[in-house]
């Protein structure tokens, strides 16, 4: 699949629940996805873009007045991100 891969995708989930097979979305590095996890995929696209994904709050629209927290998330995300990169 190596050369199929074109970009690189982050979202933190963790499983919960009878048997774990639910899954809750949490903020990067708090789940299953882990700073060597993250390395790996990266040791396999030499060079591509990285989206992440803040899905915590969940899919629908956030009013204005409660944007706040979810600009929060995100920058907390970036920096968890920005660490594991430099490191």
């Amino acid at each position: 699949m190596r050369p199929y891969l074109r970009s690189v995708y982050l979202k933190d989930t963790i499983r919960y629940g009878e048997r774990k097979k639910s899954f809750k979305d949490v903020p990067l590095g708090e789940g299953l996805v882990s700073r060597d996890l993250f390395k790996e995929a990266l040791l396999a696209i030499q060079q591509a873009p990285i989206s992440f994904h803040v899905k915590y709050f969940g899919q629908d629209p956030i009013p204005i007045e409660k944007i706040g927290p979810v600009i929060q998330a995100d920058r907390h995300d970036l920096a968890t991100l920005r660490n594991w990169m430099l490191s």
